[in-house]
């Protein structure tokens, strides 16, 4: 694709798309030695020229901090179809992250951490007011964040002067605009951002929405919203991943409770998260920052004592036989099953620690935040964070021993390099080639199995299969093609198709036999969307269904299991069932013991396997 900008031709090439959303699609591209961002238009109008007009015309100093257009730019015929930007900092992470229990795990992150980024936006969002915007859509996915310090885009789309904002995700919306026709009218005010800014943090530091938790009569998320129902009214069941209340001190719990409840519409008062952060204090044992009025660390009161070393035994009762494979002195970063073989890793006062269900227990290094992992045989793999390369190392022996290192690629859209790893094999990406690999020796042997998308690829594998089974994805612009490679052979395919304003913004894939579960949520006109799809091994579509995220009692979908058309979803209720096809749910009540919403369900053998922080349990229905 040729555009003009600031009088030269430039191409924007597929391979330097870095993200697509409703209205456009981003593009990386360098010019005059400098790497910049170029947001191009699906189309343009009078209003949206008009207003790129307006906010690159130099009148506005925002900080740094806000990447604002800075020149338009036009096709051949002289239209405006863009602007350009600067680029978000390489290891920018979207802020909705800080509220994902195992992104704070693998990343180190802590309230303290929190505070200092949520005060950085309180300065920059406070004088995103002074210059006269209004964000209106300010949500976790438009906010980002990179050593303490935030980053804000979709600047496009912010209200100001006459300019609208059209619409708003409805989980940050300020309940008072639920009627609105946004994109009729100017009707965000500063206190409206502050609100969605409030969702944000108390998000971010308790990982549940202020209005989350479970109500028996009243269902959706908005309609408690409505109602001021807020997480800790007498009716709403608490979720159990969630942090205590008291990790807040008393001056937070105000602010949050005149938000909630009170329906007050102020500034956020920098002064009192400012307090907040000033009086955290460390806890000895797990680490956590919490207020020091308190006499207790809310997270080590809020957990059952496990004696680490002493096994629990095998308990039968109503139905379950429950027992602990094993359990850690920190959190676990990766389970692996091979065969009957379960491998995990967990990260202990700094280090990775390798565990076994055969009771091998062995310290391999010094663990850096943010590195991922992947086991396949008796190899480890490690990804540091935010980099394209990967470390083999053999763990099989009393010494970890490095073998070789390589590279693959990053997937544009979420700037992580993408690995896998099977029983016995590893997948990678070179140029415009996904290789397979596997271990002769101690040399590494590949063999190319497809053509890919340079940059533009994602993909996942079945872990526990012997042979390939790869489910993937193209994105081409904004189309996405989906794929699969298996022993049956190469199969190109069309799942369900998203609007032409819907945007992806969360995947995860489940494999069983012959068979994948792909689960995309999609973000449409500021509601999110749940996805559920069955596709066998040539690409044919076996069930497809879509339903708002709210309206589906169990949205969460990377913890889930999936086996022969049954979905399982680990719950605060005990495990529940799901017929995909059918689109029913059965909760086994007799495991609400074991298990609670946040723990990762593997099936193994003739039971289950829960992942919990620091624990692994197998569980098995009589």
């Amino acid at each position: 694709m040729n555009v003009i900008i600031n009088g030269k031709t430039v191409y924007l090439d597929r391979s330097d798309v870095i993200g697509s959303g409703g209205e456009g699609t981003v593009f990386k591209t360098k010019i005059k030695n400098e790497e910049i961002a170029v947001k191009i238009y699906d189309e343009t109008n009078f209003h949206k020229e008009e207003k790129l007009r307006n906010l690159t015309n130099g009148i506005f100093n925002l900080n740094q901090q806000v990447l604002q257009p800075k020149e338009l730019v036009f096709d051949r015929k002289g239209t405006i179809v863009g602007f350009t930007m600067p680029l978000l900092p390489y290891d920018a992470e979207e802020i909705r992250s800080l509220a994902n229990r195992k992104y704070r795990t693998d990343f180190g992150i802590n309230n303290k951490i929190i505070s200092e980024i949520f005060l950085d936006a309180n300065i920059i969002l406070t004088g995103i007011h002074k210059q006269g915007f209004v964000i209106g859509d300010l949500n976790g996915l438009n906010v980002f964040f990179s050593l303490r310090k935030t980053y804000w885009i979709d600047v496009d789309s912010w209200q100001y002067a006459n300019f609208p904002c059209p619409v708003a995700t409805e989980e940050y919306l300020d309940p008072m605009l639920y009627s609105k026709d946004l994109g009729k009218g100017i009707y965000f005010k500063p206190e409206n951002d502050w609100y969605s800014y409030a969702v944000s943090l108390f998000k971010s530091m308790l990982l549940v929405h202020p209005y989350g938790g479970t109500h028996k009569s009243v269902k959706s998320l908005t309609a408690r919203a409505k109602n001021k129902i807020t997480v800790f009214d007498s009716g709403v069941i608490y979720p159990k991943i969630a942090i205590s209340p008291d990790i807040l001190d008393d001056s937070l719990s105000q602010i949050f409770y005149n938000y909630f409840k009170r329906g007050e519409r102020v500034g956020f008062p920098e002064k009192v998260l400012n307090n907040y952060l000033k009086n955290l204090t460390e806890c000895p044992t797990c680490k956590t920052w919490y207020p020091d009025s308190r006499k207790f660390c809310p997270v080590c009161s809020a957990k059952t004592l496990i004696i680490i070393g002493k096994p629990v035994p095998k308990i039968s009762v109503k139905g379950v036989t429950a027992e602990e494979f094993l359990a850690t002195k920190g959190p676990i970063l990766l389970v692996k099953i091979q065969k009957d073989m379960l491998k995990v890793l967990a990260r202990e006062n700094g280090h990775i620690v390798l565990y076994t269900n055969s009771g091998i227990r062995k310290e391999l290094f010094r663990d850096t935040p943010g590195t991922r992992y992947d086991i396949f045989g008796e190899t480890l793999i490690v990804n540091p964070s935010y980099s394209t390369n990967l470390y083999l190392v053999d763990i099989s022996g009393e010494s970890p021993i490095p073998l070789e290192k390589t590279t693959t690629q990053k997937y544009a859209q979420t700037r992580h390099a993408i690995f896998r790893a099977s029983v016995s094999q590893f997948f990678r990406m070179a140029g415009s080639t996904l290789l397979a690999g596997s271990l002769t020796g101690k040399t590494l042997v590949e063999r190319q199995i497809i053509p890919v998308v340079e940059n533009q690829t994602w993909f996942s594998v079945d872990e526990e299969s012997s042979k390939p089974f790869v489910f993937g994805l193209f994105h081409i612009l904004k189309q996405q093609v989906f794929w699969i490679y298996s022993d049956k052979g190469y199969f190109e395919f069309n799942m369900s198709p998203l609007t032409p304003g819907e945007t992806l913004i969360d995947l995860s894939v489940k494999f069983s036999d012959d068979e994948a579960l792909v689960l995309r949520k999609t973000l449409d006109l500021g509601t999110e969307y749940l996805l559920t799809e069955v596709v066998d091994k040539r690409g044919k579509i076996v069930s497809s269904n879509k339903i708002k995220v709210q309206d589906h009692p169990h949205p969460n979908i990377h913890g889930t299991t999936f086996h022969k058309g049954i979905c399982l979803h680990a719950t605060d209720s005990g495990i529940v069932q799901e017929k995909v096809k059918d689109n029913t749910f059965k909760t086994f009540a007799e495991t609400k013991s074991y298990v609670s919403g946040g723990d990762q369900l593997l099936k193994y053998k003739d039971g289950l396997l829960v992942i919990k922080e620091d624990r692994v349990i197998y569980l098995q229905l009589n």
